[in-house]
């Protein structure tokens, strides 16, 4: 089985930014580029690479199956899981939203103002 995470060179994470993920596989193709020898075989795997992790349900599923835990095609999911994998998601979109805005923020009376929004977002990710 080809771990499409170490393909690219990302890491194992279910919250991979899609420009991360873009950003290794055009450093990839242009290396692959350059050595015209064995270019199609790894460009395709490059390609399927972005494919897969590019697309948060098949990242999810490619995961998984790296993982050792096997789920037959449209089994579902253990909603606990499932569950667990929306939560997290959510509190970490929102704690990037919040380092979002405190790099924007330029003084100490916008970072300030922001300290509850933060707060905030570090208990959800604490949950």
């Amino acid at each position: 089985m080809t771990n499409y995470f170490s393909v690219l060179g990302v890491s194992q994470s279910l919250t991979l930014e899609t420009a991360e993920i873009d950003s290794a596989w055009q450093a990839l193709t242009r290396a692959t580029t350059e050595n015209s020898e064995s270019a199609s075989e790894e460009s395709s795997e490059t390609h399927q690479a972005r494919a897969v992790l590019s697309d948060p349900v098949l990242r999810l599923e490619h995961w998984l199956e790296i993982q050792g835990i096997e789920k037959k095609r449209g089994e579902s999911m253990e909603p606990d899981l499932m569950d667990l994998f929306s939560t997290i998601h959510s509190a970490l979109e929102k704690a990037d939203s919040v380092l979002s805005k405190h790099k924007k923020a330029t003084t100490a009376l916008a970072q300030a103002l922001l300290s509850k929004e933060a707060v905030a977002a570090h208990l959800a990710i604490q949950r």
